[in-house]
């Protein structure tokens, strides 16, 4: 992989370097298959993707910086969160692109200033005490149960070492 990365980092790059690449990249993952692991969205993104962007993106691909894929995994994210009870992809997408020209419409930009401009500064409400204090006894059982188990699960080794047994029968 590192091989890959840095030939994708090449400024205007010549369809044999894209092609040595590509097969770069094409053997990275054939050997994560093979170790039996599993092909993350940004192997994906090398193994479909980055060499025709390379080919197309003026000045190669390596002005599309890792900052950059980063944010649209972030934005996507995001849009798969809001959009992910709608099954009608048609509908979302006119949906989305709707809301987009909104949100670049003077007038919505305008009001939309208004409006937060009008409820900046509104305190939410606060939670009770009691809640606060249920929530930290939950917090600290949750601790103690976990410190139990693990303690649990150190002695349940059956070894001889002094430290086992330092750590068990202490506390």
């Amino acid at each position: 992989w590192n091989k890959a990365f840095s030939m994708i980092n090449k400024r205007n790059p010549s369809n044999d370097h894209c092609n040595e690449t590509q097969r770069t990249i094409d053997l990275s993952v054939e050997q994560m298959l093979r170790l039996g692991l599993p092909l993350t969205p940004k192997g994906h993104g090398m193994l479909c993707h980055i060499v025709y962007q390379m080919k197309m993106v003026p000045g190669g691909a390596a002005l599309m910086l890792e900052y950059w894929v980063e944010h649209y995994h972030q934005v996507a994210h995001q849009y798969d969160v809001y959009w992910r009870g709608m099954n009608n992809i048609q509908r979302e997408a006119e949906i989305r692109a709707r809301m987009e020209r909104t949100f670049r419409n003077k007038n919505s930009q305008q009001e939309k200033a208004r409006v937060v401009g009008k409820f900046t500064g509104v305190q939410k409400r606060k939670r009770r005490a009691e809640t606060v204090e249920a929530e930290e006894k939950v917090k600290v059982e949750r601790e103690e149960a976990v410190t139990k188990m693990m303690r649990l699960l150190v002695c349940s080794f059956q070894c001889n070492h002094d430290w086992f047994h330092v750590l068990c029968f202490t506390n």
